[in-house]
């Protein structure tokens, strides 16, 4: 995995980490809001939980102009909490969603 940006070495400790040297990154974005990029050598994708969702305006259109192009992993789908999401694979089998609060 290649990270963006500057880069440092950040020993973790907890469990999950604990016999591994991470790369991590953050990026502050406009007002409060970041987003933070980790590289963990050895450690093992967990299909369940490896995600980058995007919050988005507009999902319904972006579903309809890529939804027979890509790989999808969960089709657009309004979620038990309110918001709408759909999820596809990039051609590494990473999963990217996208969601879409709705008023």
């Amino acid at each position: 995995m290649m990270i963006l940006g500057s880069s440092y070495l950040y020993p973790h400790t907890s469990k999950l980490f604990s016999a591994h040297h991470a790369r991590w990154q953050s990026y502050k974005l406009d007002g409060t809001d970041g987003f933070g990029i980790i590289e963990t050598p050895g450690l093992k994708r967990n299909g369940n939980s490896d995600i980058l969702n995007f919050r988005i305006t507009g999902i319904e259109e972006l579903w309809n102009r890529i939804k027979d192009s890509v790989e999808i992993d969960t089709p657009l789908e309004t979620t038990p909490y309110g918001i709408l999401k759909f999820v596809i694979k990039d051609p590494d089998g990473f999963r990217i969603g996208f969601v879409e609060k709705k008023a």
